[in-house]
């Protein structure tokens, strides 16, 4: 179920919604005179009653993906009458010398039926696909476990990170601006953020998921947790947006839960240490943050250790 909920989540929204209702409009609108399904035994009825279940089904789903809920019976009740409608306007278009098919009020309720019923027998699998429905906490540690020395080192190349003793040393620190917050799935570390409280806005320094259950809303959900816990703007680093593909879908993936990118502002990240270049990148805001020069001061000076 973990890799159905990965595939899922790496599809655009509604695009299965998109497909399934596209694939439906074409069988059952084709102007031909005799019959897709044979009659045997109202075969067709069931052909309809599965068609608009899974057409109910895939938008319920879709639709709780979309708003970031669990399935909601309000929810339930308008993709089911959505459905339902479906059907009946299809049947309309049957009767019509274009489509030149029989339109038939028994096969309207076999859509009806299926559109209300299959999503309520398939309702525990369909919650099961919703990466909401997967427990995300979030707790703050001053003791990094190895597995989150792997996540880390496994998501950052050498030139955007820390060394891991620093960090861990850091860590152990109670008076160290920078904190860390482990990100649990279902009572398992699987995640970090490491993020700086300057009272004003938070600064997020590193944020990094398993690379195992990335592309389920994991991180989505973890950084909503966070950045309601912090209640304080906050502010991030990205690649620039022509960099490479990764960067645009990061950039993306911010911008989907409320962060302004400034690609105006010329920015520079500099060296976590000799020997190491400096970074061109693009910073990021969430909430109300209006002085990006002073934003850039207080992270060269306090992050990176910069002399003015």
């Amino acid at each position: 179920m973990n890799k159905i909920t990965r595939l899922y989540c790496a599809l655009p929204n509604y695009l299965l919604s998109t497909l399934v209702i596209a694939t439906v409009l074409a069988f059952t609108l084709m102007p031909v005179p005799e019959r897709i399904v044979p009659d045997v035994d109202n075969a067709d009825k069931v052909a309809h009653f599965a068609m608009f279940g899974a057409i109910a089904c895939l938008m319920w789903l879709d639709v709780a993906r979309q708003k970031r809920t669990a399935l909601l019976w309000s929810q339930y009740f308008v993709v089911a009458i959505i459905s339902g409608a479906l059907g009946g306007v299809i049947e309309l278009l049957q009767g019509t010398d274009f489509v030149n098919r029989s339109c038939d009020f028994y096969d309207f309720l076999a859509d009806a039926a299926g559109a209300f019923v299959l999503p309520l027998l398939f309702r525990k699998i369909i919650s099961k696909c919703l990466p909401a429905n997967r427990k995300v906490c979030l707790r703050t540690v001053t003791t990094l476990s190895e597995q989150l020395e792997r996540v880390y080192l496994d998501s950052f190349p050498p030139e955007e990170r820390r060394e891991w003793n620093d960090i861990a040393l850091k860590a152990r620190d109670k008076d160290e601006p920078l904190q860390f917050t482990e990100v649990m799935l279902e009572g398992k570390p699987v995640g970090l953020i490491s993020w700086w409280n300057f009272g004003q806005f938070a600064y997020l320094e590193h944020f990094a998921v398993d690379g195992a259950i990335r592309g389920g809303g994991i991180g989505a959900s973890a950084l909503c947790l966070w950045l309601k816990d912090i209640g304080m703007p906050a502010v991030l680093e990205v690649e620039l947006p022509d960099a490479n593909d990764m960067a645009s879908r990061r950039i993306g993936f911010y911008e989907r839960l409320g962060f302004k990118g400034h690609s105006d502002w010329l920015y520079v990240q500099p060296p976590y240490r000799p020997g190491l270049p400096s970074v061109p990148l693009m910073l990021m805001t969430y909430g109300d943050v209006c002085n990006l020069k002073e934003v850039e001061t207080v992270l060269h000076t306090q992050v990176y250790g910069v002399k003015r």
